[in-house]
């Protein structure tokens, strides 16, 4: 049996990843703010990431009532995030910044260490895969807390690997992966706003050169398929295009 915890699964990038983990024969937690839609293909629960637990009694309880010893896959997809706020730093809200910094970075710590401690003693194969950012290794105006959450998850994956390299046993491992510019509701946000760098969102928009989300879970489920996960702990979709 394979299994994957997807979160942020209500639309985009998150939502096809799920429907894509389903084809590929995953049975898959999806959790998302908003409410699971009646016709959901996978095991759906609604939390919000931003509020205290941060959804881990439900992942936890999810993965204590599996069949563990025919598990041979466990996967954590950590995809939930946002880009606001974006603005100038002396501009940023303190109630603002500490709702992105809980999603975009507490959140997936937690839920992390939920997991590894739910599977501690699974035979599976266990893999942490974090939706980073291109923005997380290159400093953009405006972007001062999505560049500094996003630095921070890449950094968590790289502990989270030297914390578990060399174990013979309960062996887990992480990457952290850009997954190019994707045309979803959060770039829309984006192309909205006015900050010096925007044009470039738009233009990508304009000339047709953002992904479809099934086109990015279709190339992260590739990446996904390739042996030596977690090799390259901070790596880009778009170096395998």
């Amino acid at each position: 049996m394979k299994i994957a915890v997807v979160t942020g699964t209500t639309a985009g990038l998150g939502m096809a990843l799920a429907r894509g983990l389903i084809a590929a024969g995953y049975r898959v937690l999806g959790v998302s703010r908003s409410a699971v839609p009646a016709d959901c293909p996978w095991e759906g629960v609604s939390c919000d990431l931003t509020e205290p637990g941060f959804g881990t009694a439900v992942i936890v309880d999810w993965l204590a009532a599996l069949p563990s010893d025919s598990v041979e896959d466990a996967l954590l997809i950590l995809n939930a995030g946002t880009a606001d706020p974006i603005g100038a730093v002396e501009a940023l809200l303190p109630e603002e910044l500490q709702r992105h910094v809980t999603l975009n970075l507490t959140a997936p710590m937690a839920l992390t260490g939920a997991f590894l401690k739910a599977t501690a003693d699974w035979p599976a194969e266990r893999r942490i895969l974090a939706i980073s950012s291109g923005a997380s290794r290159r400093a953009t105006p405006y972007w001062s807390a999505y560049t500094a959450s996003k630095s921070g998850l890449d950094g968590f994956v790289r502990a989270v690997n030297a914390e578990y390299a060399g174990r013979t046993s309960g062996r887990a491992s992480a990457v952290a992966l850009a997954p190019g510019v994707i045309d979803t509701a959060m770039q829309a946000g984006i192309r909205a706003k006015d900050f010096p760098t925007v044009d470039r969102y738009r233009g990508l928009k304009e000339r047709g050169e953002l992904w479809t989300p099934d086109e990015a879970a279709g190339r992260i489920l590739a990446y996904l398929s390739k042996p030596g996960f977690g090799s390259v702990e901070l790596d880009d979709v778009r170096n395998y295009a």
